[in-house]
């Protein structure tokens, strides 16, 4: 299926996937430190699993953003292209921060681009911290008039996913930290969707609507692009990625083997 490549960590022979590999070279390059061998293993694992799961290549864009370096959390982990942070960002161990103004950070493509539509399109972030700015407060998503795709804080006390070519929108009270996913595998078929340390649930779902040409913008991250920065949020952000859709059961196995990468890689722990 995939050929392996070797590397030494402290007189260690690890053989780890080309992908795996290549995204691990790129962060000690960006960086310029090494990546532990626990974290190397932990990447590895990933990739490995999401492979022989047959998800990888439904994902699109994955970010690990746990370095502590801007350079090195902006490096996609599929394509190994680079984002862009703009503004006020914070690079902590495990995580990134928005100073809930004027930070966010742009992926630099579009969902059409990235292959994903009306019928097929998941996204999703880690969510360590929620925000304690704003009422109201985007974690990922763009919005172009009344289409959107993106994950939001719609009141304090309630999550948001959308997308969607009107005002349909699924509702997921009061759960704003864990790995949130919004899925949407037919134009008549959404999933919102939470995983958090105790496991995986269902937030809502919706039937959906009629098909629809999804936003046009590129994604923004801690912010939802509204023909410019929207909504910024200073929630702490481990990880965002976007896919193709993917079922509920297909959702909770990626989040939970996403789950295992952060807790590995950072060392933190998911609330």
């Amino acid at each position: 299926m995939f050929a392996a490549r070797n590397m030494i960590f402290a007189g260690v022979s690890l053989d780890l996937d080309p992908d795996a590999a290549a995204y691990i070279a790129a962060v000690e390059t960006a960086k310029g430190s090494a990546v532990t061998a626990t974290q190397s293993t932990a990447i590895n694992d990933f990739y490995v699993a999401e492979k022989l799961a047959s998800r990888y290549t439904s994902l699109k864009r994955m970010y690990l953003p746990i370095w502590a370096n801007a350079a090195a959390n902006a490096i996609d982990m599929i394509t190994l292209g680079s984002g862009s942070f703009v503004g006020g960002v914070t690079h902590s161990s495990g995580y990134v921060q928005s100073n809930g103004s004027t930070g966010y950070f742009n992926i630099g493509t579009t969902f059409a681009s990235m292959g994903m539509s009306s019928a097929t399109c998941l996204i999703g972030c880690l969510v360590k911290d929620t925000d304690t700015l704003s009422s109201t407060a985007a974690m990922m998503g763009a919005l172009t008039g009344g289409v959107s795709t993106l994950i939001r804080q719609s009141t304090p006390t309630n999550i948001q996913g959308r997308n969607t070519g009107g005002s349909g929108a699924v509702n997921g009270g009061n759960n704003l930290t864990g790995i949130l996913t919004y899925s949407s595998t037919s134009d008549s078929s959404r999933s919102l969707r939470k995983r958090v340390a105790a496991g995986a649930s269902s937030l809502g779902t919706s039937a959906g609507e009629a098909a629809f040409t999804i936003v046009g913008g590129n994604p923004f991250l801690m912010a939802r692009n509204a023909g410019g920065i929207s909504e910024p949020t200073n929630a702490t952000i481990g990880a965002a990625f976007f896919s193709l859709g993917l079922d509920n059961t297909a959702t909770d196995s990626l989040t939970l083997n996403l789950k295992t990468l952060w807790e590995t890689t950072s060392g933190l722990t998911l609330p």
